[in-house]
Order: C-alpha cells, then structure tokens, then sequence
C-alpha cells in the first residue's frame, strides 16, 4: 500500500472541484506541443 500521505493526497484531491474546461483545453493544447519541450 502507498503511504499514508499518498493516500490523504488522492483524498483531496478528489474532493477538490474539476478543474474549468477552458484551463484543460489549454492543458490539452499544451500536451499536444509536447509541453514546449523540442
């Protein structure tokens, strides 16, 4: 099993609200260009 401090990592951050659909398209286009990385 994780740590305990994985565990009550995933918990909040499954109580925390989605993030808004504009910022994961700009995630999404950010991905596609491989994060800038040449």
């Amino acid at each position: 099993m994780a740590e305990l401090e994985h565990l009550e990592l995933a918990i909040g951050a499954a109580e925390m609200e989605p993030l808004p659909a504009d910022l994961l398209s700009e995630l999404d286009d950010l991905a596609d260009t491989n994060f800038g990385i040449s």
